[in-house]
């Protein structure tokens, strides 16, 4: 059955198990689609052997929250892109963003 509403998710590469953390909690709730982003501020460099490697974790990670919630649809995994292509994409009617805790933190 087709979900009733799709969300794409744009999310910014972070270090560590907050990426992984990230995807597990977005699949759990729903999410139809999820595109990694590069973004100005982003840390997280990666040659394209090392973002293979990282694309198939996370994928692997989908998979585990899928399994975990009973969820029988996988979220499309999209390639890594900037968040400036990702918006102009996307629309500007149609992103929204929050800011992270790094960037409100005074």
């Amino acid at each position: 059955a087709t979900q009733p509403l799709s969300i794409h998710l744009g999310q910014v590469i972070s270090k560590g198990d907050r990426m992984d953390f990230v995807l597990q909690k977005a699949t759990e709730l729903g999410v139809s689609e999820i595109t990694p982003l590069f973004s100005e501020r982003c840390d997280v460099r990666l040659n394209q052997e090392r973002m293979e490697k990282k694309l198939e974790h996370w994928q692997k990670v989908i998979t585990s929250a899928c399994e975990q919630c009973g969820r029988n649809r996988l979220p499309q995994l999209n390639e890594p892109m900037s968040l400036q292509d990702w918006t102009q994409r996307r629309g500007q009617s149609q992103v929204h963003s929050a800011p992270s805790q790094s960037t409100t933190a005074e």
